[in-house]
């Protein structure tokens, strides 16, 4: 008999549609390979409504509902008739039967607001969290994670760093490693920006525009281009070392001074430019955190790093200069594999792999 793990969403934009898409697609893998069963329950979405079943939704069924764009709170998919609708996130969090709560509700870098109530309530009623969400993790990460096992359960980060691209479980299988330094590509849209001005000679402000054609920068880029998505993905990183490196002393410059004719002059040279988040460390402690725009080498790991693509480069005292890991840092199923993954860490699916 197969084991089942309940979950909840809070959110249903693409990531919980990316992960709802997964779940239905591996359905039967699970059960083959882990004896496993993902039931999803309840889904609450501030925009969409909510609905809750106790013993399941039927996925394929709601995936077509939210495609006609009709509201969670009409949708009658219920593998029994023990539906109830209304519940906000809290509720959710709080009442429901889930294991685990999937929160990729929308980013607050003010603080992290309201997704760390949300985070707080589900580990003080016992479930795990597994997040997409940045804001919990910058503004209370250790409160949280030490919450989380305080209550026998597990505060799961994944897809907040580099989407489906594993760095956070990279990292735990790397145990009594010393880093001395950790650096990389974490921002999609300033590399391709970077990427397309070099390979298309096009102007800084096309580069720009083209990159909100296609769904690279929002309509308000200056998050991503000053650096502010880089420096919470690279305070994240500190978080997940247990570092309390202080935030005010992250140094921070985005790439709007760089222009097309420093692109091509560092071409000349045989160097590229992107946009570079660092950790420095020393004796096992963060010494100094920055994130700016650097030439380098092409020699360098990270300088082949193109488009949209994120990658991360180790420094260690075991696994030498460069360890380096590449991939997508946002996308669809790429971030709903982040908390698929997450999600059978904590059923011990990693137990039955090689």
């Amino acid at each position: 008999m197969s084991i089942t793990h309940r979950v909840s969403l809070l959110g249903f934009g693409t990531v919980g549609k990316g992960f709802c898409e997964i779940v239905s697609k591996k359905t039967q893998l699970l059960k083959q390979k882990y004896n496993l069963n993902v039931e999803v329950v309840a889904v609450s979405d501030f925009m969409k409504g909510s609905v809750y079943c106790p013993d399941g939704l039927k996925i394929d069924e709601l995936l077509e509902w939210d495609k006609a764009g009709k509201p969670l709170g009409e949708f009658a998919g219920g593998k029994s008739g023990k539906i109830e609708y209304g519940w906000d996130g809290l509720k959710t969090c709080s009442d429901t039967n889930a294991h685990s709560i999937c929160e990729q509700t929308f980013t607050n870098l003010t603080d992290g607001m309201p997704a760390i109530n949300h985070v707080e309530c589900a580990l003080k009623n016992g479930k795990n969290v597994v997040t997409t969400n940045k804001g919990p993790v910058v503004f209370a990460y250790d409160e949280l994670d030490d919450l989380a096992r305080k209550n026998g359960c597990r505060f799961m980060i994944e897809g907040s760093i580099m989407s489906g691209t594993p760095i956070v479980s990279l990292m735990r299988m790397m145990p009594a490693i010393e880093y001395h330094e950790i650096s990389g590509i974490l921002n999609g849209t300033c590399n391709y920006m970077l990427d397309q001005m070099e390979k298309n000679s096009l102007p800084f402000e096309k580069a720009l525009k083209d990159a909100q054609d296609l769904g690279y920068a929002e309509a308000d880029p200056s998050f991503d281009i000053g650096g502010g998505d880089a420096r919470a993905k690279t305070i994240i990183l500190t978080r997940t070392l247990k570092d309390p490196f202080p935030m005010k002393d992250i140094t921070m410059e985005g790439i709007e001074g760089i222009t097309l004719d420093m692109v091509k002059k560092a071409q000349e040279e045989g160097m590229r430019y992107k946009l570079i988040s660092k950790l420095l460390m020393e004796n096992g402690k963060v010494t100094k955190v920055s994130v700016a725009p650097e030439k380098l080498p092409m020699s360098d790991p990270l300088a082949g790093v193109g488009d949209a693509n994120n990658a991360l480069n180790f420094k260690s005292d075991m696994l030498g200069p460069s360890l380096t890991i590449q991939g997508p840092g946002a996308g669809k199923i790429e971030t709903g594999y982040s908390l698929f993954s997450d999600l059978l860490y904590l059923c011990d699916s990693a137990s039955k792999e090689p």
